[in-house]
C-alpha cells in the first residue's frame, strides 16, 4: 500500500507533491489534536473545578462526621424528658404550636410560624430531644407556615 502511495504520490507535479504532504501532514496534527491532546486538555482545565467541589464535598462529610460522632457520644434521653423538652419547645414558639403526644410519637401542629421558628424548632426536637421526625406537611402561607410534624420519641437510655 505504501509503494502504491508513493507511485501515485510520483505521478503528482512538485507542487501538487507540496500540497499533498501538508494537507497529509495537517490532517495528521489535527487527529493527533482530537484524539490525543484534546481530552486530556479538557480534564487538566476541568481539573481545578472538580479538585474544588471534591474538597467541598470532603470537608462537608468532615462536618457530618463530626456531628454523627457528637450525636452518638450525647447521653441517651428518655421518651418522658424528650415529651417534657417538645412540649417546652412548643410553649416557647408560642401559642400557635399545639402539643399533642400518643404514646411513642409526638404530633406538633403550628400555624403562622416563620422559617427561622420553624427551623429552630425542628432542630431543637432532632438534637435536644433526641426525636426522629415520623412525617411532615407544611404549607407556606402568606402569614407563615403551617402544617403538622409528627415526631417519635426515643426509646430510652
Amino acid at each position: 500500500m505504501m509503494k502504491a502511495w508513493q507511485m501515485w504520490l510520483s505521478q503528482r507535479s512538485p507542487r501538487e507533491q507540496t500540497g499533498i504532504q501538508w494537507a497529509a501532514a495537517l490532517l495528521l496534527v489535527w487527529w493527533v489534536w482530537a484524539w490525543a491532546v484534546s481530552p486530556a486538555w479538557q480534564v487538566v482545565s476541568g481539573s481545578a473545578a472538580q479538585r474544588e467541589r471534591l474538597t467541598q464535598l470532603h470537608s462537608d462529610m468532615q462536618a457530618l462526621q463530626q456531628q454523627a460522632l457528637l450525636l452518638r457520644t450525647a447521653p441517651r434521653v428518655s421518651p418522658e424528658q424528650a415529651a417534657q423538652l417538645l412540649q417546652r419547645l412548643a410553649v416557647s414558639a408560642g401559642p400557635t404550636v399545639k402539643f399533642v403526644r400518643q404514646g411513642q410519637q409526638v404530633l406538633m401542629e403550628f400555624k403562622h410560624l416563620g422559617p427561622h421558628a420553624l427551623a429552630e424548632l425542628v432542630m431543637q426536637s432532632r438534637h435536644q430531644a433526641q426525636t426522629l421526625v415520623q412525617s411532615a406537611h407544611w404549607q407556606h402561607r402568606d402569614s407563615g407556615w403551617e402544617g403538622q410534624l409528627v415526631l417519635t420519641l426515643p426509646t430510652g437510655p
